[in-house]
């Protein structure tokens, strides 16, 4: 498989099918134009329009409206026309360095137009690229086929050095520029490149009616002639090469766009998987702590009860005495430990609220919040509005979270809407009085079994009573305290369990990115 179908099916492979579906639809948009298509390209001052104007007016079409010819940047949209022999191309001019919206988009527009050409014509001024430069250089080293991309040095009878005063000193202006152009953008030998000067003397000036005798006096040196004739010729003679070399250009490009995306996309995941991740070891540790304090409370709650059940086997007491004395271990060792739980719940909302603090756990929240107001966004009017990141992040993780978010916010509602006892508040009376229900009443001994042998056996089954009674007790608060402790472990799942469960989708996205790019690194080598 070549290196070009390599490309393609990569960019099938490892695009959503959106993404997919835009990338054929623009390609098929393209194919679709049998004629070859040569697009004009950079920036608004370097003669762009009036270089389209004389291409048109010797080619015997007529200049259309939407074509302005001014120092002023006024071409903000895509458009073409036919020349005979093949179709030209306006884009907007590039703005390379501004941050208004419409110059950010009229730079974009520019090279999207780009990815869809036979020939590229890249125009520069007699100052030559400056601003420009990076742009440019990452645009050509998306690798061209020889004969698709040009260079046009225009409007060089601005460059100082007139040519009806000094034509040779004109001629060796323009071979210097044409290396210092070639030398600064790294040229391979076999572009070309054409010093033009395509309204000699703005003689044209903004006109659009004008005829190709307008610029008789300056056609035998100012260079259009070569320029035009080149064009028609390789469009003519080579218009199959220029149509496929265009198709996998197209694929290249596609190819480089979607690795800087996913690009982009790992280096935001990798932030988001650093949150996931804390919050897993958020989970974690309090998790452990309150299987900790658990432990610690059930072996405190059977040492208590333990001695009390042997203080009160010494004394006999009855029934009453029994269930007071129970009721007050359990309230004392109750209040111990709800101490510590709220203690330990204090620190869970610190930490919570600590991490909330951070941006980049805002990023993931907003991701998953979008789970729960998309499914309304869609009746109410526009989407939601969420955080930079979120608008970063391709619609594969987007929504894979989203997926999750949903699964794991039906787990909470049917979690919380599980049926529990009506009455869950902590009663201490209440406990020992259902154990108490369930035994037959303690039997007094002193004073009224008189032979040693039958007291002895009623203390050793007082004994055995109060120790069953006790340990009933105790089950009760046991089970009390576990709704008491799952409460808790609620609480610590609202901070830090969606967060904590986004972890795999997170990793397994970052994984799938390595792999695709790891195969275009291994291909574009």
């Amino acid at each position: 498989m070549t290196t070009i179908n390599s490309a393609e099916q990569w960019v099938l492979s490892s695009s959503d099918a959106e993404s997919v579906a835009k990338c054929r639809e623009g390609l098929a948009e393209f194919t679709r134009q049998s004629k070859p298509i040569v697009t004009v390209l950079g920036s608004y001052d370097t003669g762009k329009s009036s270089l389209i104007r004389r291409i048109l007016v010797d080619s015997g079409v007529s200049v259309p409206e939407w074509l302005t010819i001014s120092a002023r940047h006024e071409t903000f949209a895509v458009n073409q026309i036919d020349c005979g022999g093949y179709i030209v191309r306006d884009t907007p001019g590039l703005a390379i360095g501004a941050d208004d919206a419409r110059a950010t988009s009229n730079t974009s527009d520019a090279f999207d137009a780009v990815t869809t050409t036979d020939i590229a014509v890249i125009t520069v001024s007699p100052q030559l690229a400056t601003g420009e430069r990076d742009a440019l250089l990452d645009l050509i080293s998306v690798g061209w086929a020889p004969g698709t991309l040009w260079f046009v040095i225009g409007r060089f009878d601005e460059a100082g050095v007139p040519f009806d005063s000094d034509p040779d000193g004109y001629r060796g202006a323009a071979e210097r520029k044409t290396r210092e152009l070639r030398d600064s953008l790294k040229l391979d030998p076999g572009v070309p490149v054409f010093v033009v000067s395509q309204d000699f003397e703005q003689i044209g000036g903004p006109d659009r009616d004008l005829d190709s005798d307008t610029w008789e006096e300056s056609r035998e040196w100012d260079g259009m002639a070569s320029l035009e004739d080149a064009l028609t010729s390789i469009t003519q003679d080579r218009r199959d090469f220029l149509r496929d070399a265009a198709v996998k250009r197209f694929w290249a490009i596609a190819a480089k766009q979607v690795a800087q995306g996913l690009a982009g996309e790992r280096q935001d995941l990798k932030t988001l998987e650093g949150v996931a991740d804390r919050a897993a070891k958020q989970l974690e540790l309090w998790d452990d702590q309150l299987n900790t304090l658990s432990r610690a409370a059930a072996s405190a709650l059977d040492s208590e009860i333990d001695q009390e059940s042997a203080r009160l086997t010494k004394l006999q007491s009855d029934l009453a005495s029994v269930t007071t004395a129970l009721t007050q271990v359990l309230d004392r060792w109750h209040a111990k430990q709800t101490q510590s739980l709220d203690l330990l719940l204090q620190d869970v909302d610190f930490a919570q609220t600590t991490e909330k603090a951070s941006p980049d756990w805002q990023d993931l929240s907003d991701i998953l919040q979008q789970a729960t107001v998309g499914a309304t966004a869609a009746a109410q009017g526009p989407d939601p509005i969420f955080s930079k990141v979120t608008g970063r992040l391709g619609p594969v993780i987007v929504g894979a979270l989203t997926d999750y978010a949903k699964l794991s916010r039906q787990k909470t509602l049917k979690a919380r809407g599980s049926a529990l006892p009506a009455d869950t508040e902590w009663s201490a009376p209440k406990y020992a009085a259902a154990a108490a229900a369930g035994l037959p009443l303690l039997q007094e001994v002193a004073g009224f079994v008189d032979d040693e042998r039958a007291k002895a056996a009623a203390k050793a089954q007082y004994a055995a009573q109060l120790s069953q009674y006790a340990q009933l007790t105790k089950q009760k608060a046991d089970e009390q305290w576990a709704i008491t402790i799952d409460h808790a472990r609620n609480r610590v799942q609202e901070a830090f369990g969606e967060q904590a469960g986004t972890l795999p989708v997170i990793t397994d996205r970052i994984a799938q990115i390595d792999s695709a790019l790891q195969q275009i690194g291994e291909w574009g080598r």
